[in-house]
């Protein structure tokens, strides 16, 4: 057997974007019916590694070409179906936003109309758009057993540990209270394991995400997508 070809040859932006129109199109399908089979979370977290949470020598595919193509897209604070508001806070200012929550529940409390107005106002300045790259890898995804993940951390630790990259014989304990507690929506049948709802969430942001930036290129008439998002 000869030795193993060890230069690699790099891809043309063309090949890459119809790498990421492919994976978009296989995370749009895993997220379509991901709400009645629930399994399907595999092949989201699977498909956001590679898109959006890449790690070592694996780049995020949808995040670098849309720096490359200097395509910004923001993720503002959206609505769940189960939680009213999500608002996007960075990890690095969770504390700040709790403190500020604290502040404005007591000011609530005394009926201190001024100082409730302030504490809003400080809020509103820590919960905002983020561009996505900024949304994935700094904001918090989860609070579990006293961790903060932000979206990565979620997505890669279910796609190295529960069945895309490989399936381990043990998780980390965050996972397994995510995957053992399920939160129940406003519909008996939107109850599901709660890292399962989480990879829904980030998944349709990132699939917008997607058909903007490729909607994008296709104005700019230098790639037409073959697939519709």
């Amino acid at each position: 057997m000869g030795a193993l070809v060890t230069d690699r040859v790099p891809k043309s932006l063309e090949q890459r974007l119809e790498d990421c129109d492919d994976h978009l199109l296989f995370l749009k399908e895993a997220h379509e019916r991901h709400q009645k089979e629930h399994f399907r979370y595999k092949q989201m977290a699977a498909e956001l590694r590679v898109l959006a949470a890449g790690t070592g020598t694996n780049k995020p595919l949808l995040l670098d070409l849309m720096d490359e193509s200097q395509f910004e897209y923001r993720v503002a604070p959206y609505q769940s179906d189960s939680l009213g508001v999500i608002p996007i806070v960075r990890v690095d200012q969770l504390d700040q936003y709790d403190a500020v929550l604290d502040r404005a529940t007591k000011a609530q409390r005394k009926d201190n109309a001024e100082e409730f107005k302030k504490a809003i106002e400080e809020r509103e300045r820590l919960v905002r758009d983020v561009p996505l790259r900024e949304f994935i890898e700094h904001t918090v995804a989860a609070v579990i057993l006293g961790s903060t993940w932000t979206w990565k951390d979620l997505i890669l630790n279910v796609a190295q540990q529960m069945g895309s990259a490989h399936e381990d014989d043990s998780v980390v304990p965050e996972l397994e209270k995510a995957r053992t507690f399920r939160v129940s929506g406003p519909r008996p049948l939107t109850s599901m394991p709660t890292h399962v709802r989480f990879l829904g969430e980030v998944a349709g942001i990132v699939l917008r995400a997607g058909k903007a930036f490729l909607e994008e290129r296709d104005a700019a008439r230098d790639f037409k997508a073959r697939h519709s998002l």
